[in-house]
């Protein structure tokens, strides 16, 4: 979502440097990027991982080792607090972009731009709040896990669970949810996937 966020930024501010740049090996590279920071992301957490054993069973698990708690602050940096900054300061740049050209423009059809800038400033709150709803928690539980001993995640074991659920459930609501808003911010999206569903 953030890689959309610059990419719609970068579309209202700068038109020209992406008519410049081919469509398709531009989406190519994109992908290409985030797939390379998503492996990057859970090499570290890899690491991190022992198994550990009990009477009924083993299992693998973060042990909250000093390494560890590291890693997770680190990641919980790089996962929520710089993407929400950045997510946040260029949809601020967009609406700023938007409601300056719409307040430019004739006023002629002046109801038709207030309608405009009021659904481009809608749609930004709601991708800003879905990334909120949706990895909150999961901040939530690294925080946790970053303040937290051994010991004191045992006390809070129940919590721990809840949140570890909710940040699993609402992670993958993000996948449910990003084809929706997607769909919404671009027709050439909509487009395509009318398309890629009648064929099947």
């Amino acid at each position: 979502m953030t890689i959309l966020a610059v990419e719609r930024y970068l579309a209202v501010w700068y038109p020209l440097s992406l008519k410049s740049a081919s469509s398709l090996k531009r989406v190519r590279k994109v992908i290409l990027v985030i797939w390379i920071i998503a492996i990057c992301e859970t090499i570290p957490e890899l690491l991190t991982v022992e198994l550990v054993k009990t009477d009924k069973v083993s299992v693998c698990f973060t042990v909250p080792s000093a390494f560890a708690r590291i890693i997770n602050g680190v990641l919980a940096l790089v996962t929520f607090i710089i993407p929400l900054t950045i997510m946040v300061f260029v949809y601020v740049m967009i609406a700023f972009k938007v409601n300056i050209s719409e307040k430019l423009n004739s006023k002629r059809n002046i109801f038709n731009h207030k309608d405009n800038r009021r659904k481009v400033n809608k749609l930004i709150v709601a991708i800003t709040l879905s990334f909120l709803i949706c990895w909150l928690p999961f901040f939530w539980q690294r925080l946790l896990f970053f303040f937290c001993d051994m010991e004191q995640l045992q006390q809070i074991g129940q919590i721990w669970n809840v949140i570890y659920r909710i940040g699993l459930i609402n992670s993958w609501l993000s996948t449910i949810l990003n084809p929706i808003l997607f769909s919404l911010m671009s027709t050439k999206f909509r487009n395509a996937l009318k398309v890629r569903i009648i064929r099947g």
